[in-house]
């Protein structure tokens, strides 16, 4: 394999920091105790810190059917990181909400996270993170203004 060089094209250097980012993330948790995770659980679990949702919802957030999602679901609460309750306003409906266990798991990822980006600070240097940092949002609100971009995967 060749070494990644700064002529990649932005996309690509993107996807794979991001990937690079999501591995060493899954890493810490496993060694953290959380046992193995799913990168789908964050996007469910940050959306559900907000607010409970339907699966329909979490489908819609992750692009698949209401089955798939049901399925990332039910990895969830065997996890114990959501709930899964009746819908008051329409029995057929179940509301997932994050549960206790689920808001602590959020609060390591955002630790975690903070590691990472320390050790990022340490290979590139203080003021490049902060660039870094600074570039990514101009670049986002360029594309979507005032307005935050949806967080969900990529692909």
């Amino acid at each position: 394999m060749d070494p990644v060089t700064a002529d990649e094209p932005l996309g690509r250097l993107l996807a794979m920091a991001l990937s690079a980012v999501v591995e060493e993330l899954h890493e810490s948790l496993e060694r953290r105790g959380w046992g193995p995770t799913r990168p789908l659980w964050g996007f469910v679990l940050l959306a559900l810190r907000d607010e409970p949702r339907s699966i329909s919802e979490v489908g819609v957030l992750l692009g698949v059917s209401k089955q798939a999602a049901g399925k990332v679901v039910d990895g969830l609460t065997e996890a114990g990181l959501v709930q899964r309750s009746p819908n008051a306003a329409d029995r057929r409906a179940t509301v997932i909400r994050l549960t206790r266990r689920g808001s602590r798991f959020l609060a390591d990822v955002e630790t975690i996270y903070t590691e990472i980006e320390s050790r990022w600070e340490d290979a590139i240097g203080n003021r490049a993170l902060a660039d870094l940092r600074t570039g990514l949002a101009g670049a986002l609100t360029v594309r979507y203004g005032a307005q935050r971009p949806p967080l969900r995967p990529a692909l």
